[in-house]
């Protein structure tokens, strides 16, 4: 386990007010979208949080894309995948 943090985002980037967003979507997270955070769209969290860093190691979770019929431009991850990232970060936030 590291000191890396896991950050599972369950609601859209618009609805985390900007400083608490930058405190916590630091660089070197690992952040998963799921339930309704899967509506959030790479364009719109490069517009609404232009310097939160790591967007390439932004993921969604493929289950809740295909609850919704969406799709995606972030990488479409598994359940396993996510057990498999809180095994591995030393921390793990909801948003």
């Amino acid at each position: 386990m590291s000191d890396s943090t896991l950050i599972l985002l369950k609601k859209l980037i618009a609805d985390i007010p900007p400083n608490y967003g930058k405190s916590v979507l630091k660089k070197g997270a690992e952040v998963v979208l799921i339930q309704d955070g899967v509506y959030n769209r790479l364009e719109e969290v490069a517009r609404l949080a232009p310097d939160i860093p790591g967007i390439e190691n932004w993921r969604v979770l493929d289950e809740d894309l295909t609850a919704r019929n969406l799709t995606s431009d972030f990488e479409r991850v598994s359940y396993d995948y996510i057990v498999t990232a809180i095994k591995k970060h030393g921390k793990v936030i909801t948003l």
